[in-house]
């Protein structure tokens, strides 16, 4: 990189190489490199960190760790915004991901380290709602830095399993769809938000819903979306008509499932037992491991 940046020509050449690329390590090469928006000369520190590991074959979305850190030095927080949990990733799984050289690189940033250190404490605590407010951010969009954030939803799901078993099975079955990505092999399969459907999960049983209702579940799926819709339908406003688009299409083959009987006795027999099962069965797996 030339004292003096670069040529709008040369950031269209180097912008077209990574668009080409993987998309979540491009995005922030076209970033951090300031190959965007006109052509932003670079932050030169960070684009030295960059260029070297590019060259030593070392991974480059370290260098998120460096850019949160600069761009927060520099007063440019709203920059730095979408950036940090992505870089708190990368900084507690450094030694864990690939074509890594060294250790972490040194936060000063106040921002950033606070970062930091509450996703480290969120881990060694017993919060709840902090590991699900920790898992939403990751969840809530594509990854970013996506060995770094898989790994960091991997350690705040193993710590929600111990601690809420119930919590546990929809952010693992959630955890499980938004890994499926054009750039990986990962097969997202509906019938794994099936345990927290049987313990009643609203936000389960409405995912699967939706996604039967859009042709992306099997009819056995729907079946057990339209059980726990008609279990809990008196709570949810939109539940009695999301039952009954459900049944339409799934015709005769439930009718049975509608009458009066038999919703009472999957609310009050088969669902409380299942649901039962189902945490029993993860809390032997964690015994036997340890």
């Amino acid at each position: 990189m030339r004292r003096g940046g670069l040529t709008v020509r040369d950031c269209e050449t180097i912008r077209s190489v990574f668009l080409g690329r993987d998309t979540a390590n491009g995005t922030f090469m076209i970033e951090a490199l300031g190959l965007e928006n006109g052509c932003i000369p670079p932050d030169r520190h960070v684009t030295r960190r960059i260029v070297k590991r590019l060259h030593s074959f070392e991974n480059p979305g370290l260098s998120i760790v460096d850019y949160v850190d600069r761009l927060l030095l520099t007063h440019r927080d709203d920059a730095a915004a979408r950036w940090l949990p992505a870089a708190a990733a990368v900084h507690l799984a450094w030694d864990r991901l690939p074509l890594t050289n060294g250790t972490a690189p040194q936060v000063r940033s106040s921002r950033l380290r606070t970062e930091i250190d509450k996703l480290h404490n969120t881990l060694k605590g017993d919060d709840t709602a902090a590991i699900v407010d920790s898992l939403e951010k990751y969840l809530s969009r594509p990854a970013l830095a996506p060995s770094a954030e898989w790994d960091a939803a991997d350690q705040l799901l193993k710590r929600l399993r111990l601690i809420a078993t119930r919590e546990y099975f929809y952010w693992y079955a959630r955890s499980s769809e938004w890994r499926r990505t054009p750039t990986t092999n990962h097969l997202f399969s509906v019938s794994i938000y099936n345990p927290a459907i049987i313990c009643d999960d609203s936000r389960a049983i409405r995912r699967v819903a939706e996604l039967f209702l859009a042709g992306q579940a099997s009819d056995l799926n729907g079946e057990y979306a339209l059980r726990g819709l008609l279990r809990i339908a008196e709570k949810y406003p939109d539940f009695p008509d999301l039952a009954e688009r459900i049944a339409a299409k799934l015709g005769d083959s439930v009718s049975l499932r509608l009458e009066p009987f038999s919703i009472k006795y999957d609310r009050e027999v088969v669902a409380p037992d299942n649901c039962t099962s189902a945490i029993q069965l993860i809390s032997r797996q964690d015994a036997s491991t340890r």
